[in-house]
């Protein structure tokens, strides 16, 4: 029983990081997004991320009820995967602003 809950907490403290990973991740890709060079030919690429977020929201709010119900792997799983989608987007918009730059 002593290693189940010392499983437990171990899981629940690694959600509990990886879904304020997940914010934080989540804002810096906003804060990016909203910064994105808009123009000819890349509005379709920002509603494209952007529409990515909004997934990223909703797996985050996912991660977060699961959480709260002590389905500590499943929000850690989910929490993850808005942590890499979000990073993801960031990537995206960054290599974009490069790009832009270079042009």
């Amino acid at each position: 029983i002593v290693d189940a809950n010392q499983s437990k907490e171990r899981s629940r403290g690694e959600a509990e990081v990886l879904i304020a990973e997940a914010r934080a991740a989540l804002g810096e890709a906003k804060a990016l997004l909203a910064m994105a060079p808009a123009g000819k030919g890349t509005q379709n690429d920002v509603e494209a991320l952007g529409s990515d977020l909004t997934g990223v929201e909703t797996t985050l709010s996912e991660a977060e009820r699961d959480y709260q119900a002590g389905r500590f792997l499943e929000a850690a799983t989910k929490a993850e995967a808005a942590k890499d989608a979000a990073t993801k987007v960031k990537t995206d918009v960054e290599s974009a602003k490069a790009a832009k730059g270079r042009m």
